[in-house]
């Protein structure tokens, strides 16, 4: 499989802009629930409560950027999908089917969604994610595509 590097520099170009719009939403994310209010406590340890406003102020420094980011490559990736035709909805379908059967069949899957906090949504994304980072990785690039790209970017 060959990967074009126009389409390679293309991804490149676009990223940029498209970090500037996930950290607007990502930013307006994080500020609504203190437009709201942050009194209600998520936990309380040996009576001294943990309010939502800590957890949140936390959770965005401990994790906000790696999760920004995640989110970004997600995207990026499905992009490049769009346009490869790496993966289908067929594609994902059948290897849902697969997970589900690996996990015990229906019920035993419905109950591991259950006790996972986790929708079949959910999984499907993860599987569509997994195999479009699996078929690029597999992918071969061009010498002289790789070449150019270097030339132009160094």
């Amino acid at each position: 499989m060959k990967i074009v590097s126009g389409s390679l520099s293309q991804l490149l170009r676009s990223a940029a802009s498209r970090i500037a719009q996930y950290a607007l939403l990502y930013s307006s994310l994080i500020l609504l629930p203190f437009i709201h209010g942050c009194s209600t406590p998520v936990a309380t340890v040996n009576g001294k409560h943990i309010s939502a406003k800590e957890f949140r102020y936390v959770l965005e420094h401990t994790h906000g950027a790696d999760t920004l980011r995640w989110l970004i490559t997600r995207e990026l990736l499905y992009e490049e999908n769009d346009k490869l035709k790496l993966v289908s909805d067929a594609d994902v379908d059948s290897a849902f089917e697969r997970f589900k059967q690996q996990h015990g069949g229906e019920a035993q899957f419905k109950l591991w969604l259950k006790r996972s906090n986790r929708t079949e949504e959910d999984v499907r994304e993860d599987i569509k994610y997994d195999l479009i980072m699996f078929r690029l990785r597999a992918s071969k690039v061009n010498p002289k595509d790789l070449k150019d790209f270097y030339e132009r970017n160094k």
